[in-house]
């Protein structure tokens, strides 16, 4: 099976720097989607990739960053824990509490 996330990146490790690695990159971010994975989750394993593949410090960085302003706008930032209920459109107003 194809690594989606490795493909993104060219041979110098840059992320989605061709056609191709954005082909890949959309692969990937529709994994993260189907998985419901949120920004962090993807970034720490860019992070643990490029550390792997013993990319600097400051070239982590910069592609984590490249990464984010492709992906983190079509991630949950943040999930919920508990489903939040619908706002009541009741009239709450009760005559005999004001009086």
């Amino acid at each position: 099976m194809t690594n989606f996330m490795e493909s993104a990146f060219d041979r110098d490790l840059y992320f989605g720097s061709h056609p191709r690695n954005l082909f890949f990159a959309s692969r990937w971010l529709s994994h993260l989607l189907e998985e419901d994975y949120d920004w962090p989750m993807a970034a720490a394993e860019i992070a643990t990739f490029l550390r792997a593949n013993n990319c600097s410090a400051d070239h982590t960085k910069a592609e984590v960053e490249r990464a984010r302003e492709l992906l983190a706008p079509w991630l949950l930032l943040n999930r919920p824990t508990v489903p939040k209920e619908p706002p009541s459109h009741e009239n709450k107003y009760d005559p005999e509490e004001a009086a």
